[in-house]
C-alpha cells in the first residue's frame, strides 16, 4: 500500500486543482463554445485556457485512482468531477458573475465533502 504521505499529496493535489479550475471559470473573463450532444458524442464545452486545469485535475485524478486506499474516496472524486463539469456548462450558459449562489454553494459543499472523506481516507 502506498505510504500515508502518498495518499495524503495525491487527495491534496486533486481538490487543489478542483478549486483552481472552478476559481478560474468564476473569476476569469473566457470565451465558451457549447458543443451540443449528438447520437455519437455526448458533447462538450470548449473554454479558452482550460487546457492546463484539464489537465491537472486529470493527472491528480490518475493518481488518486492508484493511490487511494479506498473506492469511496474514488467514487467521491468522481463526483466532484461530474459536478465540475456541470458547473462549467452553467458559467457558459449563465456567463461571468450570473451562476447562481446555490450551485456555488452546492459546489463548495462538495469540495467539502470530498475533504471530509480525504480525512477518512487518511486514517485508514
Amino acid at each position: 500500500m502506498p505510504s500515508i504521505s502518498e495518499r495524503r499529496d495525491a487527495l491534496v493535489s486533486f481538490l487543489t486543482a478542483v478549486r483552481q479550475f472552478r476559481r478560474f471559470l468564476m473569476y476569469s473573463d473566457l470565451t465558451f463554445e457549447i458543443v451540443p450532444a449528438t447520437p455519437e458524442s455526448k458533447g462538450t464545452v470548449l473554454v479558452e485556457g482550460r487546457n492546463a486545469f484539464d489537465a491537472a485535475v486529470d493527472e491528480a485524478y490518475t493518481r488518486l485512482m492508484i493511490v487511494a486506499g479506498s473506492e469511496e474516496i474514488i467514487e467521491e472524486a468522481g463526483q466532484l468531477t461530474t459536478r465540475l463539469n456541470d458547473f462549467i456548462r452553467i458559467r457558459a450558459e449563465r456567463g461571468k458573475g450570473n451562476v447562481p449562489n446555490l450551485v456555488i454553494r452546492e459546489f463548495r459543499e462538495a469540495e467539502r465533502r470530498f475533504a471530509r472523506g480525504a480525512r477518512v481516507e487518511l486514517e485508514r
